[in-house]
């Protein structure tokens, strides 16, 4: 993770950057290997809320891994 915030209420998660409708920059990049979809986004979500994200674009899959890049919106 780059920046760190103070904690936000609610992180948004989207499947593309194309998805955002709001102007954003990226705070960091998680990865996970070895997952469960649903437990991997909910834990991605977790960790940036606790940083202070308000929302999580997950990447397509790629290589038994998932890659999310956390944002805040401008």
């Amino acid at each position: 993770m780059g920046d760190k915030l103070p904690p936000t209420n609610k992180v948004d998660i989207y499947y593309s950057a194309s998805e955002v409708k709001r102007v954003y920059k990226v705070m960091g990049r998680l990865v996970s290997h070895k997952y469960i979809k649903s437990a991997i986004e909910h834990n991605m979500a977790a960790f940036a809320k606790k940083e202070g994200g308000d929302a999580v674009i997950i990447m397509p899959e790629a290589n038994n891994r998932i890659e999310a890049e956390v944002i805040k919106y401008k």
